[in-house]
């Protein structure tokens, strides 16, 4: 049985064996990384059944990314997008797009913005496929192409863009381009509608102002110096029933661009007084020009020889400086005074060749056969050359017009032809000349021609400088029946006089007296009268012709007539004769009219409160891609799983690090098992896409985890201690923060830190909290005072603690958050003393006193003091001298005795301090005599005496010399170890000082003498202490 015992023993002891290696791997087996802490305060054993890694890229920049295999991406603020993300990109039918960033000087609603656009090669030829989106807006805006410049060295569009509402300061129009299928969109009335009109005076404005037997007549508008200059014909006409005879003068008034009056109106002619002297003036045609500093406008006229006699007319002119403000400031001159009669003149300026071409109707060879005549005048009115016949043709020439193609330095010249000068029929001619007058070509008929019954008259012309177009309009009426009213017609020619379009009808209906001029940018603007008001059409250079008329003159008007236009570019100014102002009988029945006007535009900003500048092009992006750099860890075993974080449509692909289009792994998706991947080293790979480039698809971040090799420490230190630093490694505020960091080794292939932990005096181990750090205080449980040596280190993922037994990885901490107290205990407060005599005082801190510092009034003086002690019993032996008052302060005499105060000052080991004082009164010390007083008598003598008067001595003064005293005059000072000065103050009594002695003598006068021993004399102010 003794053998059955031992088999029994064994079995017991075997069992009991694997029970304890059971419960033994089990504490150390734990899933992945997780650890097990030892509640045993020296010691952390972690254990690991795989060490897992992670490569991660969270984009805070592009360094993990490899560029050169991957594009039309972007990073920022740690997210990976599509590059050309544009929220107004809402259709990828359009390929390419442009910011164009607008900087308006103020807000406007319903604005219309000019855009001036140059081809560009993705651009449809006739730029059907552009579209506009304003800021964010996901809607289309509304635009019209006003021109196409199809010239092949600088194809160009001038488009105009509605916006509902333009902020001040930046904005941006997105311009939208590259969609072959795209049909055009422009559309003038999605842009200019009767809403888009302004206009400045809202019932007009009247100009002229005259007494009820007089009239205004014949307006006409031009535009220079940023100003419109409007001129007229005013006075009395020749009524014999009423005994009115011709009293008629030329007049005018400027007004700004927006048709605010300038000044006052002023007279072109003279006007001349008496019952019986009658003048006649009419039909002003203005022009404005400039050369060097000199501004005017140039205005010439009618002039009747014979006030009641039509065909005695004369042309005249006057230069009007456009400062101007009455008649002296104006010239006058004669233009052409020829035999026959002239009439009709118009005028324009040659800004190339800065001279003036007036262009009149001549009827020097008979009224039967008007000819057209002209002449070349400088800016002070002298004629430049001979008249020019501009044409003799059979038949007869009138109202001419004419316009300047300052592209092409040539003029254009328009008139009308018929065989009998006041029935016709009528038809318009035109042709061009140079800038002499000489013809260049033919002169060509522009009208159809006319016929019994219909004429066609009053023509009128005008050049775009961009299209370089004119535009020539008139009307069709039928004067052999009286008949003044008819359609409006236009043509189109090239600077050549070539026809570009041929006779379209501008207007239908009954109208008259067309009057044209550019607006805008390559347009026309056409006005013309008929049924009692004035109206105006917008015509392009290709002829295209506005349905929106617009009519410029109030309804009130009745009627009005006759009107006349100029533009600024960006204003329409207009004129016209209106009767709706009804004067007394029997004046009414003349129907005497005066000029009205207003000023008109679109609603769009000029062009010094805008700007615009155009971006690069961007390219429709709709497929994106990022490859990683290569992923090759050096402590790799195995691969494990991917993971990501994303939005949107992006895919993610596995790819060789040598050639990325080789996929290792297709369209995994986060989480995916990637532990068959064989390769030592892969790269990652995100393929991006959408519909359009509104808004794109995101990553947040990527990741690869692998199984891998980590046996190297942690590293911890302390980066930082928060809290107010005494002396000798103190900490004097009641809490300190510890703030410790850890890094763990490889650098590149390390697992990563886990945990950081710690122990206070070898106490208990705790876990670091990174958020808040290790936190140290003291209170007054504590005595304001604490020390604690704190041992840290970490552990890392893969199980590896550090050696926590570095001197590195130990801190002493230590807070005194108490000052010092301490207290004289003798001699007390006020006590009397004689020197020498002990101080002795009483110290305390929860710390400890590094030392006590003695001292006496004056503090800082003596060079043996402040006296320290640094042990106890801390005390101080005071056998010091008196130290005399450096400054003299009263007037007081006390004769022994001083009251002074003492100190002592205690420090303890952090720096920290306490001051008591008290006041003694030491009964051997001799309180210093004083004297200070104003306007008295100083006598002092001394053989010690000893005086520094001669660097105090103005050399300026007169000075006596004699061979016993020298007079002075000015400021000294004197300081004596045994002297005596005597002071007789204004009340005639004396005060004395005897002995040592320092003094200041202010605006003396008086002697010195024996080589300065005695000096006497008057002293404005004295200052002595002994």
């Amino acid at each position: 049985m003794k053998y059955n015992i031992k088999i029994k023993t064994v079995l017991i002891t075997v069992l009991v064996f694997l029970l304890l290696t059971s419960t033994a791997m089990s504490m150390f087996s734990n899933e992945n990384t997780q650890q097990s802490l030892y509640n045993h305060k020296d010691q952390l054993n972690v254990s690991n059944d795989q060490n897992y890694y992670t490569w991660e890229d969270e984009f805070d920049n592009a360094q993990k990314i490899d560029e050169s295999y991957s594009e039309h991406f972007i990073v920022h603020d740690g997210i990976v997008e599509m590059y050309g993300t544009y929220p107004q990109w809402t259709n990828a039918d359009w390929s390419r797009m442009k910011e164009i960033t607008i900087q308006s000087a103020y807000q406007m609603d319903d604005c219309v913005i000019k855009l001036v656009i140059d081809y560009d090669s993705d651009m449809k030829s006739d730029y059907s496929d552009l579209r506009f989106k304003f800021n964010d807006d996901a809607y289309w805006l509304s635009y019209w192409i006003e021109e196409i410049n199809p010239e092949p060295n600088d194809p160009y569009v001038i488009i105009w863009v509605r916006i509902a509402s333009l902020p001040d300061g930046e904005s941006a129009i997105h311009l939208f381009y590259g969609n072959p299928s795209a049909t055009d969109q422009s559309d003038y009335w999605s842009v200019f509608d009767e809403n888009s009109w302004q206009k400045y005076y809202p019932h007009d404005n009247q100009v002229t102002y005259h007494m009820e037997s007089e009239g205004a007549w014949d307006p006409d508008v031009s535009w220079g110096d940023n100003k419109f200059f409007v001129c007229w014909e005013e006075g009395i006409p020749m009524y014999l029933p009423l005994g009115m005879i011709f009293k008629q003068q030329i007049r005018a008034c400027f007004y700004s661009e927006d048709g605010d009056v300038l000044g006052e109106r002023l007279d072109l002619t003279p006007w001349v007084d008496g019952a019986t002297n009658s003048f006649r003036c009419e039909n002003p045609s203005g022009a404005y020009g400039q050369v060097g500093g000199e501004k005017i406008f140039f205005v010439c006229y009618e002039y009747f020889n014979i006030p009641n006699d039509v065909i005695s007319r004369d042309i005249k002119g006057v230069i009007v400086p456009t400062d101007a403000d009455s008649i002296s400031d104006v010239i006058s001159f004669d233009i052409c005074l020829s035999s026959g009669n002239q009439a009709d003149p118009v005028v324009v300026f040659d800004d190339d060749n800065q001279r003036f071409f007036v262009i009149w109707e001549d009827g020097r060879e008979g009224t039967e056969n008007y000819n057209i005549y002209g002449r070349l005048f400088d800016i002070n009115g002298n004629p430049i050359g001979g008249e020019k016949i501009i044409s003799n043709r059979p038949n007869s020439q009138c109202e001419p017009w004419v316009c300047f193609d300052d592209v092409n330095n040539h003029y254009m010249i328009v008139w009308e032809e018929g065989i009998d000068p006041e029935l016709g029929p009528f038809d318009i001619w035109g042709q061009l000349f140079t800038i002499n007058g000489d013809p260049l070509g033919d002169a060509q008929r522009l009208s159809p021609q006319g016929i019994a019954g219909t004429d066609y008259n009053f023509p009128c012309v005008a050049y775009c400088d961009l299209t370089q177009r004119f535009l020539i309009t008139w009307q069709e009426d039928d004067l052999s029946n009286d008949d003044w009213y008819g359609h409006i017609w236009g043509k189109i020619l090239d600077e050549n006089g070539n026809c570009i379009v041929d006779t379209f009808k501008v207007a239908n209906g009954a109208y008259e007296r067309t009057n044209v001029v550019p607006h805008l940018s390559s347009s026309f603007f056409v006005v013309y009268n008929g049924g009692g008001d004035i109206w105006g059409k917008l015509v392009s250079s290709s002829g295209d012709v506005n349905s929106y008329v617009l009519q410029l003159s109030d309804g009130e008007s009745d009627p009005a007539d006759w009107a006349n236009i100029d533009s600024s570019g960006e204003k329409i100014f207009v004129a016209w004769e209106d009767t709706r102002i009804n004067y007394i009988d029997p004046y009414e029945g003349l129907n005497l009219p005066d000029v009205y006007s207003n000023a008109w535009s679109f609603n769009t900003p000029s062009g010094s409160d805008i700007s615009y500048i155009f971006g690069d092009e961007k390219s429709c992006i709709l497929e994106a891609c990022i490859t990683s750099e290569p992923i090759q860890p050096e402590n790799l075993d195995s691969w494990y799983k991917f993971s990501a974080e994303k939005t949107g449509a992006v895919s993610f692909d596995i790819v060789d690090v040598s050639d990325p289009s080789i996929v290792i792994m297709r369209d995994i998706s986060s989480g995916s098992s990637i532990s068959g991947i064989q390769a030592s080293s892969i790269r990652l790979k995100a393929s991006f896409s959408r519909l359009n480039p509104s808004s794109s698809p995101t990553m947040n971040k990527w990741s690869v985890q692998y199984v891998g090799e980590d046996e190297h420490p942690p590293v911890t230190r302390v980066q930082n201690i928060d809290g107010v630093t005494g002396l000798n490694e103190w900490h004097i505020s009641e809490s300190v923060t510890l703030w410790l960091i850890a890094e763990d080794y490889p650098e590149d292939t390390g697992s990563g830190i886990n945990a950081i932990y710690y122990t206070l005096n070898d106490g208990q181990v705790q876990e670091y909290n990174e958020a808040s750090g290790l936190q140290l205080s003291v209170s007054q449980s504590s005595n304001w005072m604490g020390e604690w040596s704190v041992n840290f280190w970490s552990v890392d993922k893969a199980g590896n603690t550090e050696n926590k037994n570095k001197i590195e990885n130990t801190r002493n901490i230590k807070i005194d958050a108490d000052r010092p107290y301490i207290e004289i205990i003798s001699p007390a407060n006020e006590e009397e003393v004689e020197v020498p005599f002990w101080v002795r005082v009483n110290p305390s801190d929860n710390v400890g006193i590094d030392r006590v510092e003695f001292d006496i009034e004056p503090f800082g003086e003596r060079p043996e003091l402040p006296y320290v002690d640094t042990e106890p019993p801390y005390e101080w032996y005071c056998n010091v001298e008196q130290i005399r008052n450096k400054m003299i302060s009263e007037g007081d005499i006390a004769q022994v005795g001083v009251n002074v105060m003492l100190r002592a000052q205690a420090y303890d080991e952090s720096g920290q301090t306490w001051i008591h004082e008290v006041w003694i009164y030491v009964k051997n010390w001799q309180k210093s005599k004083q004297i200070e007083l104003d306007d008295c008598i100083l006598i002092g003598f001394d053989k010690t005496f000893q005086n520094d008067q001669q660097q105090f001595i103005d050399t300026s003064l007169d000075l006596i010399q004699k061979p016993i005293l020298n007079m002075y005059v000015g400021t000294f000072q004197w300081n004596t170890l045994d002297g005596t000065c005597y002071v007789i103050n204004p009340t005639r009594s004396i005060q004395s000082i005897k002995g040592e002695q320092l003094g200041v003598a202010s605006s003396f006068k008086g002697c010195f003498f024996f080589n300065g021993n005695m000096f006497i004399g008057y002293a404005k102010h004295i200052s002595i202490q002994s």
